[in-house]
This record gives structure tokens, sequence and C-alpha cells, in this order.
């Protein structure tokens, strides 16, 4: 199963287990796709590996900035909420 998030985030899962996936494009031009979270054996698992990597990957060096951060990041995730309720 591959599941658009956003417009560059996706939900995968195998036979196993459920990731998020992040696609980019790198320095050359090229669309690459890179694994945001853990391999979790559900998608709520997914999604909060992928909420844990982005806080603790913060380079925030106030208490403020790190706020900022999760503020972006809730709302980020909340507009994923009607991809996920539709599972």
């Amino acid at each position: 199963m591959r599941i658009k998030l956003d417009d560059n985030h996706y939900l995968n899962s195998d036979q196993y287990c459920y990731w998020i996936t992040c696609e980019f494009i790198n320095d050359k031009g090229k669309l690459l796709e890179r694994r945001v979270s853990g391999y979790k054996p559900t998608i709520d698992t997914a999604v909060e590996s992928y909420i844990d990597k982005r806080i603790n990957t913060s380079e925030a060096v106030k208490i403020t900035q790190l706020a900022n951060d999760v503020k972006k990041l809730k709302k980020d995730i909340k507009t994923w909420k009607i991809c996920l309720e539709a599972i």
C-alpha cells in the first residue's frame, strides 16, 4: 500500500508493517524518496515514530524554537488526519 498524506509524504505498508516516506529533489534535480519513520506494526505507531524523529532531530537551541517546531509539526500532521481517517 502507498497512500499520499500531503505533497511529499506517503504512508507505506507491506504485510508486516507501516512506515512513512518523504519525496524530495536532490542537488542534481533527481526525485528521491527517504524513509522518515520506523517500520512499525500499526499506522498510529508509524506516525508516532515520525513525530518522535522530527522532535529528536530538531535543531532548536531555545525552548521557544522547539515550541514553534512542535506547532508546525502538529499543523502538518493534522492535515494527514483527513487522509488517515479514510483508512
